[in-house]
């Protein structure tokens, strides 16, 4: 897969989420990748980091994208503008469509407590309050919902993870997501690819990896890569993932892994090398499953006078 597929690729995983992301309250704005509720430790918005608005009427009937650098601040009619510390600044608009927007938080961001206020068409149609962090990251997720498997690949041909293509110990992976930190330069004018000198820890399973290297990546804009060696003696079609980024602990996603070969093996969800094999080879397989519970039922009857 080359840079170019892989950047489509993202593309569709960010746009897919205008219909696939969990719902939220009028006015909030979350990260892109995670969707973490803005109330948990992991919900602030990071500075450089891409994050998505939810509010009614904010944005056209049909998806307004941008599509060429540099980006704007003005999209569909929707801006986004994020007030902290005394100094307001315009966010970098990604997409925007009815009753949500993406748009990439400027690293110059002072920290802190602030208001964000959404505008369409030059009227005010959302006002909430926002927490700038240097960091949050959030890992994308192929269902688009901050969770299951994630978006991992590995660092040579930028082939996607699946129960198809594990990733086997010792070898070279990369985690795709966004919010592990400010950058230098002018994020509209262009991608500013370059490693990132924060503390980057890799979780896999229960397993601390070796992380390669943190950085923002040459692709797009907003978006982060965090590279890592997949640890020995662990496997599965869906082993939990995570990254911490200077103590802030992302969404958890998956990966599958397998000793080796192509193929993982997850036995008590009936995947088996032998039956990937097979759907690789026929383009899909029918299995059921059948599942038997037995309850019982006790209680004490008191006595009727």
């Amino acid at each position: 897969m080359s840079m170019k597929h892989l950047l489509a690729g993202l593309v569709i995983v960010l746009l897919s989420a205008v219909s696939s992301a969990p719902l939220f309250s009028q006015g909030a704005a979350v990260n892109v990748a995670s969707f973490a509720n803005p109330n948990l430790p992991n919900g602030d918005l990071a500075q450089g980091g891409m994050f998505t608005v939810f509010a009614s009427n904010i944005g056209p009937a049909s998806l307004a994208q941008a599509t060429s650098f540099p980006l704007p601040t003005e999209l569909g009619g929707t801006s986004v503008q994020v007030a902290v510390g005394g100094q307001t600044l315009d966010c970098i608009m990604v997409f925007s469509v009815g009753g949500q927007a993406a748009a990439i938080l400027p690293s110059a961001t002072p920290l802190g407590n602030g208001t964000m206020t959404v505008r369409f068409n030059g009227q005010v149609r959302a006002t909430f309050s926002v927490t700038v962090v240097a960091h949050s990251f959030g890992i994308f997720s192929i269902n688009q919902q901050g969770n299951g498997p994630g978006v991992v690949t590995d660092a040579s041909a930028f082939l996607p993870n699946t129960v198809l293509n594990a990733a086997n110990p010792g070898e070279a992976w990369i985690i795709w997501g966004t919010g592990l930190g400010a950058v230098q330069g002018d994020e509209a004018g262009g991608p500013l690819p370059g490693a990132l000198p924060y503390s980057i820890k890799v979780f896999v399973g229960d397993k601390e990896a070796q992380v390669i290297a943190g950085s923002r990546s040459g692709c797009c804009a907003g978006v982060d890569q965090v590279a890592f060696f997949v640890p020995e003696d662990i496997s599965g079609c869906y082993v939990p993932l995570y990254v911490v980024v200077e103590g802030v602990t992302s969404n958890f996603a998956t990966m599958a892994i397998a000793p080796s070969g192509d193929f993982c093996s997850e036995p008590g969800l009936g995947l088996t090398p032998n039956l990937l094999s097979q759907a690789q080879q026929t383009g899909g397989i029918s299995f059921g499953s059948i599942n038997l519970a037995r309850q019982r039922i006790s209680f004490s009857a008191g006595a009727t006078q």
